[in-house]
């Protein structure tokens, strides 16, 4: 059973005192149940020391912010044992709500161990479903306790989509799709690579041995055939093959399956509405896609070279430079077969696809991994944005994740996230 609380800290106009409600949320079967009421109280603030008058405003509110969670606490020390996790909520008055001031405070408390900071302005505080004869304090502390209960929702569909043990941060069965989709991605790309460098192989053996011109040469005006021609032009072939390579549909084979996962074991109807409207961030996919063309232009690329020359391709005498144009040979052979290319392309096949593969594997399974965290995650900040009292738009700066956020009458709600 996940036990959560909640502190809801409502800070006066001069910040020099502040009132607090703090309510333990889950725990109704447990022996902290008397936490599970409401309890509001109130201190106030010590002065600034005269040398320190001149301190910059956020050094000046993380003193302030430092009491206060300071104060809490000291004197809450079994509640905060019993809670799995907190949820600490700053009421603001209204004429504080300015950019620049709310991420002064922002900053100020992301100083502490707190966690997770919910803003929330007096007149946001109006929006929330309790009687409105009730204080701003208990009408924010119904936003913090509502937004809460969403986070402690969301938790549980994680823990259920990805049968984890280990905590949030543990991918389970999910991660588990990821990498096994990964490993079938690769193999089928592994197969389809040595499909064509095996074609490109089979065509210059006959044009070595029977001073052929391939349509390959023929379509690209190759007609001189030297000792090293042969290496080159199966390097160009497949040069070609891999640049050409579909990134883009490799991801969508990638990210498809891990979406569709999510959705079998999404059993909270929210969390299908908000797959639905779901885009993968660029951010997420981009390195991954990235990764899969490092990995075919560089690290397959050359492993295909090396191959070529342990290939048993007919010899081209050092000196030889033949036109085959002019060299009177008989017509292309769509059937020719060299029998010991043939067996050794067979033979060293289920090596070379283990090969590439794993190659593939190597470069791409952390960006892949961050996919598949980053989609998970990115639907679970998503359902939070679906939270019916606010909407939100998130964004990042300096590492730390701020959301600003709107209730229905357009008054200001934000979320900080200081660890």
């Amino acid at each position: 059973m996940d036990v959560y609380g909640v502190i809801t800290v409502e800070m006066d106009e001069g910040l020099e005192s502040c009132r607090v409600m703090r309510e333990l949320v889950g725990g109704e079967r447990t022996e902290a149940y008397r936490l599970c009421t409401p309890v509001e109280f109130a201190f106030e603030f010590d002065p600034p020391p005269v040398e320190k008058a001149s301190r910059s405003e956020l050094d000046r509110l993380a003193g302030t912010y430092n009491q206060v969670v300071s104060g809490i606490l000291q004197a809450n020390g079994l509640f905060f044992r019993a809670a799995g996790s907190v949820q600490w909520a700053v009421v603001l008055p209204s004429a504080l709500w300015e950019d620049d001031t709310i991420e002064t405070h922002a900053r100020a408390i992301s100083r502490l161990p707190v966690g997770k900071v919910l803003f929330i302005s007096h007149d946001a505080a109006s929006d929330a479903s309790v009687p409105h004869s009730s204080s701003v304090l208990e009408r924010a502390h119904a936003i913090a306790k509502d937004w809460a209960l969403a986070y402690i929702r969301v938790r549980r569909q994680h823990v259920l989509i990805t049968d984890a043990s280990d905590g949030p941060d543990d991918m389970g069965r999910l991660g588990a799709l990821g990498a096994g989709v990964l490993s079938s991605l690769w193999r089928s790309a592994a197969s389809d690579i040595l499909d064509t460098w095996g074609q490109a192989i089979r065509q210059e053996s006959q044009v070595c041995a029977c001073q052929r011109m391939s349509p390959y040469r023929r379509e690209n005006g190759l007609k001189m055939l030297t000792a090293y021609s042969s290496r080159d032009i199966v390097s160009d072939q497949m040069d070609e093959y891999l640049a050409a390579f579909d990134a883009e549909a490799f991801l969508q084979g990638f990210t498809e399956p891990v979406l569709g996962l999510i959705d079998r074991y999404g059993e909270d109807p929210a969390m299908h509405m908000a797959l639905r409207s779901y885009q993968v961030p660029a951010a997420a996919t981009e390195p991954f896609v990235q990764g899969v063309r490092e990995a075919l232009s560089t690290e397959i690329a050359d492993a295909l070279r090396r191959e070529f020359w342990r290939a048993p391709m007919p010899h081209v005498r050092e000196w030889t430079m033949v036109n085959l144009e002019e060299a009177g040979a008989s017509a292309w052979d769509e059937g020719y077969s060299d029998p010991e290319l043939e067996a050794h392309l067979l033979a060293t096949r289920p090596l070379l696809e283990r090969l590439l593969a794993g190659i593939g594997i190597a470069a791409t399974s952390a960006p892949a991994d961050n996919l598949v965290r980053t989609v998970l995650n990115g639907l679970e900040e998503q359902r939070l944005c679906d939270w019916p009292l606010i909407g939100a738009l998130w964004e990042t700066r300096d590492s730390s994740i701020r959301a600003y956020r709107m209730n229905r009458d357009g008054d200001p709600v934000a979320c900080w996230t200081s660890d």
